[in-house]
């Protein structure tokens, strides 16, 4: 089964912010921004939208092997 790198990852990562109009975030605390998170207990990688200087809100997950 091909898994994801984490090439893969940030390469999706960018064009799914692209594609949203967002912007990648520049620090923990940049609100409105979108940052990639690797979160081994998930197996994987998520997409997470900053909404306030102490949390992150978890808009998507992305699994660590690819789908067939």
């Amino acid at each position: 089964m091909d898994r994801y790198s984490r090439k893969d990852a940030e390469m999706a990562f960018d064009r799914l912010v692209k594609a949203i109009g967002g912007r990648v975030a520049t620090s923990y605390n940049d609100v409105g921004a979108y940052r990639l998170d690797y979160a081994g207990c998930y197996g994987g990688f998520n997409v997470e939208r900053i909404i306030n200087e102490q949390a992150e809100l978890p808009i998507h997950s992305a699994t660590a092997q690819k789908r067939p």
